[in-house]
């Protein structure tokens, strides 16, 4: 069985090539005769007639180019192309723009200072300007004469408002008011003259 088999097989492939053979050559035939009989081609002459032919052909298309160039440049245009009629819209009011102001060329007007900024200025002044000058919300320190000075022993026992009621005269409630008293007188003194008050009474 193998044996018929393997001897099919070879007949069949033998078939399968002689047939593609055919048909490759079938195909390529015509191209490969293209092929051969393609090559240089010879040169050919023209003769004197069909030179002054050609010659007088071209001659005749050089002056109807001639002639063409010579009439487009005695043309004109004498008459302008006219417009259509504008187109009207309904309900529509026509645009109104505003003329165009050019700004004139000169000397600028000087802005007017107001008070405000003037006051301003005079307020900011550096030292360079002030030459000087003192500030105006500055105060410098003033000791106070020794004849008003007071010790702080007179001062706790002789108030400045003299008030014929002692503290041993009344209860607490007095005792309070006079202290009280007192403090105020303390605190309306200024920075020198408690200074000085210490300095005396030795505290």
């Amino acid at each position: 069985m193998k044996k018929n088999l393997d001897i099919h097989m070879t007949v069949r492939m033998s078939e399968m090539e002689e047939s593609f053979f055919e048909r490759f050559e079938h195909t390529l035939a015509p191209l490969c005769q293209v092929l051969r009989y393609k090559g240089k081609q010879k040169v050919s002459y023209k003769s004197a007639s069909e030179s002054t032919s050609a010659s007088s052909d071209g001659e005749s298309d050089i002056s109807v180019t001639q002639e063409l160039n010579d009439h487009t440049r005695r043309l004109c245009i004498s008459d302008k192309r006219k417009r259509g009629p504008e187109p009207v819209f309904e309900d529509s009011p026509p645009m109104e723009q505003p003329p165009k102001h050019t700004p004139k060329r000169g000397a600028l007007k000087p802005v007017k200072l107001t008070a405000c900024i003037t006051r301003s200025k005079a307020k900011f002044r550096t030292p360079a300007k002030s030459a000087g000058r003192r500030t105006p919300g500055r105060k410098s320190p003033v000791k106070t004469p020794l004849s008003k000075r007071k010790s702080l022993k007179s001062a706790m026992k002789t108030p400045l408002h003299a008030d014929p009621f002692t503290p041993g005269t009344r209860g607490a409630l007095e005792r309070m008011r006079y202290r009280n008293k007192v403090i105020e007188e303390i605190k309306s003194l200024d920075v020198v003259e408690l200074q000085c008050l210490c300095e005396e009474d030795g505290l």
